[in-house]
């Protein structure tokens, strides 16, 4: 997701969401979001509330023309 600031600075926001319960487990804000960034973040996630039995990306740009992607299994 992204937005801009008043300044009109762009930023971008990663978000996990837990859909059972619709709770916000994290949200990353920054100007740039790397890959290495979004793996640290993830990494991290599991520390505070275990380690997920599926993870689903939804990626918008992607969702139009194919299923989003379910991982299944640690």
């Amino acid at each position: 997701m992204s937005d801009s600031s008043r300044n009109q600075r762009r930023f971008r926001t990663f978000n996990v969401i837990d859909y059972f319960n619709r709770e916000a487990l994290g949200i990353d804000i920054a100007v740039s979001l790397p890959a290495s960034r979004i793996t640290r973040y993830l990494d991290k996630l599991p520390e505070y509330h275990g380690y997920p039995l599926k993870i689903r990306v939804d990626n918008v740009y992607n969702t139009l023309t194919q299923k989003p992607y379910v991982f299944k299994g640690f």
